[in-house]
């Protein structure tokens, strides 16, 4: 796994912009005062325990869900009036895998929703596809169907459906939930490259040790931000008593540092996996 690298800011304007947000579903809201800025070239990890908010935050960023109070901004353009270009990669577990589709048809789908032809697609398209499946390392696996992946390969599928409209914004929601240690590993590789070719990443995990911990930033939510900055200035049992509500132990581990989680925290992850 990479370690992570304080990353420079290469420009001092953020990218996003979120501004005194509140923000739900319906009539409930999930968020309360998030004030934060992303700027390029960030790779965050959005931490918190199943209902606190994570996968909302993505969300509101995309615009899809409802914003009581304050704003976002993105290249200083409120996202209410104009749609901002980002990737998305959702959970796999959300995803209906009975769905008759090719690992082609997928990937064209990012280079076709907002085409007015959709959801015919030139043959610019399917080059431009074909290069980012090279680039993930399955272009072979073009004419097979979602479902017989893997879910390493499920994943690669997903994010190259996102970087096919060349974003300069990654967002992700739990990309390592229900994988194996290796694909994890692998994943969170990717992610790492992809960042180091200049792409802003968003993502949300609740697995600390084995990926919030690796990442240059991370920021505990529970309904609003607790804490921001680098693991080792930010895991603190203050901090996890207000983000989990629960008391976890906090160790130094090669330079690392890790939290020794308790049975307690399992369990909120599987609750979390199964939701």
């Amino acid at each position: 796994m990479l370690h992570p690298t304080p990353h420079e800011h290469h420009q001092t304007e953020p990218i996003v912009e979120i501004r005194n947000l509140s923000c739900g579903y319906g009539s409930y809201p999930v968020l309360s005062n998030i004030t934060l800025d992303i700027y390029s070239g960030d790779f965050v990890g959005f931490l918190g325990p199943s209902g606190s908010g994570k996968t909302t935050l993505l969300r509101s960023i995309l615009g899809a869900t409802n914003i009581y109070n304050g704003q976002i901004l993105i290249d200083h353009i409120p996202i209410s009036s104009k749609r901002p270009r980002i990737g998305y990669v959702p959970q796999l577990q959300t995803i209906d895998w009975n769905f008759p589709v090719t690992v082609e048809e997928v990937v064209l789908m990012g280079r076709t929703m907002n085409s007015i032809l959709f959801p015919w697609h030139r043959k610019t398209d399917t080059e431009i596809a074909y290069a980012m499946l090279s680039k993930l390392g399955i272009a072979n696996l073009g004419k097979r169907h979602i479902r017989e992946l893997s879910g390493g390969q499920q994943q690669r599928v997903f994010l190259a459906r996102a970087l096919v409209s060349n974003p300069n914004l990654l967002l992700l929601d739990e990309p390592t939930t229900g994988v194996d240690i290796k694909t994890r590993d692998e994943v969170m590789h990717l992610l790492h490259d992809l960042n180091h070719q200049g792409i802003t990443i968003l993502l949300t995990t609740h697995e600390i040790n084995a990926v919030a911990a690796h990442l240059p930033t991370v920021v505990c939510i529970n309904n609003t931000i607790i804490a921001k900055g680098s693991p080792s200035d930010i895991f603190t049992p203050q901090n996890f008593l207000k983000t989990y509500n629960t008391e976890l132990l906090v160790i130094e581990h090669q330079g690392m540092t890790l939290v020794a989680e308790s049975p307690h925290l399992d369990a909120e992850s599987r609750t979390e996996r199964d939701s």
